[in-house]
């Protein structure tokens, strides 16, 4: 090595190379190099095995060790062998201890406490050939050359003995705050001890814990740790307490021997518990992109309330096209976001993440939890609000489906409207109309409207009551579906319609009307028919005869495809002579309504109907009356009495027709009635009578004679209808006959 002296001028080097002598391989400069560096304050400025002293660096020197064991060593004993060290540096020092003892040839450990310190506690159990060493250490860490003593150990007569209590499991909990640690119950220790000298035995138990973990766990024993018999708990504020531990009885006779056993106390720990409950996340659809995020929560406990370290971490699974992030914020939550584009990438990709927890006894438990990232189906709804049960509709009458006939008809557009609780995009709502399958004549259409988003319902307007209740119901309703990326929603509930109806309406009325009546001989019945009223239905619904109401007169009202209404009245009359005509009663004012109806709802219009009937009239006449005889022109004058002139017509005598009848403008029967009366100041001719042709109907005057020894003949001739009465003069002056001069054969 070259001398400080060689480098004048550079000291920078100089420090530089004494320190590269002064680094761990040290041990190959010699423990004799004395050479220093200058400038340093502190030990660490030297580097290891190196002292700082007066300002310069200086190598540690290797510390000197040794002992001497006793002479002699028996069994069952405790020994103490005491340590003779120098540290030649000045100011250095030893400062650990490092004890051990190996058996050669012995059957068994000896019992030795190897801490740091300068004497060894020790007891030898078996007899046999032992090797003690020893190492020291300065304050720098350099050790000394081991020192080695092999020993010899005798067996020692008439040593105690003692037996221990069996091995035992409990386990531990730990709760409360501060946190505190113990046994789940006590435990019992028990040794019996016998000593061959005879005399009272000792009792000292003592905890050796599973390992130096376990140094924070306090074992207390109850009443005391020198009773024979003892009660344990042991305690620990949240530390590491599970494991095998053994508690050593050792007893002590009065001479000092020594015999010890061991109880075996093993202290349970159960692992960490992860609830690997998949973990559902929902998503919502933002500018474009599908994205979930939240804070995300592993529940972890541990079965004995040990304290717990726990991790939870995730990746986004390679392919995904998903980007993804999760960061850890407290023991088993992390918050975590994710985006994808595709949506089939958001529920498709597996993702999970790997919770790990670890309690303080080192028992670990690790998880994959399932990620689910939650989709919410669209909900179909009613426009009107979430609670709408009914759709109410006006309806109209149009073709029925294909074409042929008429139906009643009902619908409109799409009522419902969708909504995602996730914001997805949603595809166009699909409706399902449904007819009731026991309104077998109706049809649901789509798209029959202005638009492929609407619905009809049709049924043929011979069936009202299949298509609506007096009260509006229908069997008619409508559902929708629609669906967002990732599937169908079901079914809304059902929009029931309610179908409107409006009445029909009186478009023409008539309060009041006056119509003539005929006599239809054919029938044998008077008739008249009037007009009522014109109904109209806003809804265009077909118009039906809705129960009118008239008399025994005028029972029955007729309503014609166009709305209008009329009434048709009859009386049945025979003519007959003992049966005077039964106008009165039919002739008159007849209340009648009409009413329409279009299957659901009916409106009425009254009308006081008034049947004229105009009066009958008879004219009068005075002059001959037709009378016609075949008389002959000459008789011969020579009997037997021969006509020898010739047969000719000539008037009759004393009988005669009336050339005129009574009339009535209806056509309707007459009752006629004949009085002679006197032509002042002369009286009623002896014997005139007048024969009618019939008493009720409309008398031939052909066939009305008046018959009299003389003339003039008056006759008063009285004509009734059964409503009106007209009355004429029929004066006979004589009878004439306008075939006269005629041959009658």
């Amino acid at each position: 090595m070259t001398r400080p002296s060689t480098l004048r001028g550079a000291p920078g080097l100089l420090v530089t190379l004494f320190v590269a002598c002064l680094t761990p391989a040290l041990a190959a400069c010699g423990a004799s190099t004395r050479d220093t560096v200058l400038s340093c304050t502190a030990p660490s400025d030297c580097g290891p095995a190196a002292l700082c002293v007066q300002g310069a660096c200086q190598a540690s020197t290797r510390p000197a060790a040794d002992f001497t064991s006793p002479a002699t060593l028996t069994t069952n004993r405790a020994v103490a062998v005491t340590a003779t060290v120098h540290d030649p540096d000045p100011g250095d020092s030893v400062a650990t201890w490092a004890w051990s003892v190996t058996r050669l040839a012995a059957d068994c450990d000896a019992d030795a406490d190897v801490a740091d310190a300068a004497t060894l506690q020790a007891v030898f159990w078996c007899a046999g050939t032992y090797q003690i060493s020893l190492v020291v250490s300065d304050s720098t860490g350099v050790e000394s050359e081991p020192a080695r003593r092999t020993v010899t150990v005798t067996a020692l007569p008439d040593a105690p003995t003692v037996t221990a209590g069996a091995a035992r499991t409990v386990e531990h909990r730990c709760a409360g705050a501060p946190l505190r640690c113990e046994l789940e119950q006590p435990v019992a220790l028990s040794a019996a001890g016998q000593s061959p000298l005879g005399g009272v035995l000792t009792y000292q138990w003592t905890a050796i814990p599973p390992d130096a973990s376990r140094a924070g766990a306090a074992a207390g024993l109850s009443p005391s740790a020198t009773a024979r018999d003892a009660t344990l708990n042991i305690e620990t504020e949240g530390g590491p307490i599970s494991g095998a531990w053994r508690f050593r009885v050792r007893v002590s006779d009065g001479s000092g021997n020594l015999a010890q056993a061991t109880q075996l106390l093993t202290v349970g720990n159960r692992p960490p518990v992860i609830d690997g409950a998949p973990i559902s996340l929902d998503h919502r659809y933002e500018d474009g992109a599908y994205v979930a995020s939240g804070t995300l929560t592993v529940p972890v406990y541990d079965p004995d309330g040990d304290p717990l370290e726990v991790g939870v971490a995730m990746s986004e699974p390679s392919g995904s096209g998903c980007a993804s992030s999760f960061t850890e914020v407290a023991a088993g939550t992390g918050l975590f976001s994710l985006s994808c584009a595709n949506p089939l990438s958001l529920t498709s990709a597996p993702r999970a993440l790997q919770a790990t927890a670890g309690d303080v006894n080192g028992a670990e438990a690790s998880v994959p939890v399932v990620l689910e990232i939650r989709n919410r189906l669209p909900v179909v709804q009613p426009a009107a609000g979430p609670g709408a049960a009914y759709l109410t509709l006006d309806h109209s009458v149009g073709t029925c489906p294909g074409g042929s006939g008429l139906c009643f008809q009902v619908g409109g557009p799409n009522p419902f409207v969708a909504i995602d609780p996730d914001g997805d995009p949603v595809s166009a709502i699909t409706l399902l109309p449904r007819v009731e399958p026991a309104r077998t004549a109706s049809v649901a259409e789509l798209g029959a409207g202005a638009s492929a988003d609407t619905f009809r319902f049709s049924t043929p307007v011979g069936l009202p009551a299949e298509f609506r209740s007096p009260a509006g119901a229908s069997g008619f309703s409508v559902t929708a579906t629609t669906a967002d990326p990732f599937g169908a929603s079901a079914p809304s509930q059902p929009l029931f319609i309610q179908i409107l109806n409006r009445p029909p309406a009186v478009r023409t009325s008539r309060p009041v009307t006056t119509v003539a009546h005929r006599y239809l001989a054919s029938a044998s019945e008077y008739q008249a028919t009037a007009p009522l009223a014109v109904f109209e239905d806003p809804d265009g619904d077909p118009l039906v005869q809705g129960g009118s109401v008239g008399d025994q007169s005028c029972p029955t009202v007729t309503l014609g495809a166009d709305g209008a209404a009329s009434v048709a009245c009859r009386r049945a009359y025979q003519p007959a002579p003992t049966s005077p005509p039964t106008l009165s009663g039919f002739a008159g004012t007849h209340q009648v309504t009409a009413v329409a109806g279009d299957g659901w709802e009916t409106t009425g219009a009254v009308t006081a109907v008034t049947i004229a009937a105009a009066p009958p009239t008879v004219p009068s006449y005075s002059g001959a009356v037709e009378s016609c005889a075949c008389k002959c022109r000459e008789w011969d004058p020579e009997p037997p009495a021969v006509c020898i002139g010739g047969w000719g017509w000539a008037a009759g005598t004393g009988r005669g027709a009336f050339p005129v009848r009574p009339a009535d403008p209806d056509g309707d029967p007459l009752a006629v009635t004949f009085s002679l009366v006197a032509i002042p100041p002369a009286s009623i001719p002896t014997g005139a009578s007048v024969t009618p042709a019939a008493m009720n109907g409309l008398p031939e005057s052909s066939t009305t004679t008046v018959a009299s020894s003389s003339f003039p003949v008056r006759v008063v001739v009285s004509v009734s209808d059964g409503v009106s009465q007209a009355t004429a003069t029929w004066t006979a002056t004589d009878v004439s006959c306008s075939k006269a001069g005629q041959n009658c054969q």
